[in-house]
């Protein structure tokens, strides 16, 4: 019998079971989740099946996969957004967004933007992140930033799939002395 896990890389088309983890993903009342788990749990490959299942004409969602592996600083999570959108572009194009209008823009305008035309199309961004835990070292060199990030995955107009190991709780220590936010995720 062949094995039907696929180890190493995200398993496309071969995803199967976690029907009732898909549907509590994309309609839970929580617009921000943390799908937290240890390595090769199939995390990535969880958040690339909401993105094949919502990129549809009929969906409320239009999906944004953003990895941020590899990112040290918030120009490098720009950039890495910004490749990201590129590479969807006749996706957000069907909802009359240019992403090359978004050269050199910070990825918090970037959301923003897209977010608010999104509403306007009656959709949601389904933002769906992985490997989140580059937030921690961020957070140490720019808590602001990271504090306006926050805001934005909880924004009313974002459905945000954020996955990492527990090592993301890190964030909320770092966060419990920001006089003016709560913890990064409850």
């Amino acid at each position: 019998m062949r094995i039907p896990y696929v180890v190493g890389r995200w398993c496309e088309d071969k995803h199967y079971g976690r029907e009732r983890l898909t549907e509590h993903l994309l309609q839970s009342p929580d617009s921000a989740i943390w799908l937290l788990g240890t390595r090769r749990m199939g995390k990535t490959s969880m958040l690339k099946q909401l993105e094949l299942i919502t990129d549809t004409p009929e969906s409320l969602f239009v999906p944004l996969f953003w990895d941020m592996q590899g990112c040290e600083t918030t120009r490098d999570l720009s950039e890495e957004l910004y490749n990201a959108l590129m590479d969807v572009s006749e996706r957000y194009a069907r909802e009359g967004i240019d992403v090359k209008h978004f050269t050199d823009q910070d990825a918090l305008t970037m959301l923003r933007t897209i977010a608010r035309i999104l509403m306007e199309h009656d959709k949601h961004l389904l933002l769906l992140v992985d490997e989140a835990e580059v937030l921690i070292n961020i957070a140490r060199e720019d808590p602001a930033w990271v504090g306006r990030l926050r805001r934005l995955m909880q924004d009313h107009r974002v459905r945000t799939v954020m996955t990492s190991t527990k090592l993301l709780a890190e964030l909320n220590k770092l966060n419990s002395e920001w006089s003016t936010s709560p913890p990064f995720w409850f």
